[in-house]
């Protein structure tokens, strides 16, 4: 733990974990990814969702398959996802799975959208602007999440892909809390969507 005296803060240094797996494209980097898995020394238990972005058509950003497939096999592991709250081919569940299909994500793993079927709530103890937090309805649906991000050393928008389990209603919902947000029809969303 270290420890910020000045601003009276506590902040926990997450474990870094690397691998002496060295990957050469293929077969090496999903090697090297069931590596750094059995580097974190944690094993899911009981019905286990993998959160990763399917990416957006035409031309976007995600895992490989082929890369995340031993790991999603290894934790018996079902690909989860959101609708976007964006727009685009992913916020309508059946383009959604058909992005999921095209990107080769059904072919390793069942596939499910979160928030298909509407959102349930989770209460936030001890917040200062929210007091619930909505998720996707299949989220009481699993008891572990394996969170797969993707990202570059120049990316700035890593840290939005891991809140993706979130329902569309959630995450107008956290924005607002921030700052002023447009909800699915446009309207400024001050405070948590009914």
């Amino acid at each position: 733990m270290i420890q910020l005296a000045a601003e009276g803060l506590h902040i926990t240094v997450p474990a870094v974990h690397l691998t002496e797996q060295q990957p050469h494209g293929g077969k090496g980097l999903g090697l090297a990814l069931m590596a750094v898995y059995k580097a974190l020394n944690w094993i899911p238990t009981g019905n286990v969702a993998v959160k990763l972005s399917t990416g957006e058509p035409p031309a976007s950003n995600y895992l490989d398959p082929a890369l995340i497939a031993d790991v999603v096999h290894e934790v018996n592991g079902t690909i989860v996802e959101c609708n976007t709250a964006y727009g685009g081919s992913r916020a309508n569940t059946a383009m959604h799975y058909q992005v999921a299909e095209d990107h080769g994500f059904t072919a390793i793993a069942d596939v499910v959208i979160m928030d298909e079927n509407g959102s349930m709530t989770l209460p936030v103890t001890g917040g200062t602007r929210l007091t619930e937090n909505y998720v996707g309805a299949h989220f009481a649906d699993y008891d572990s999440f394996l969170v797969l991000s993707h990202f570059s050393s120049t990316d700035h928008h890593t840290d939005k892909r891991t809140v993706r389990a979130m329902a569309r209603r959630e995450r107008c919902s956290l924005r607002a809390a921030i700052k002023p947000v447009r909800d699915d029809f446009g309207k400024i969303a001050r405070h948590p969507p009914g």
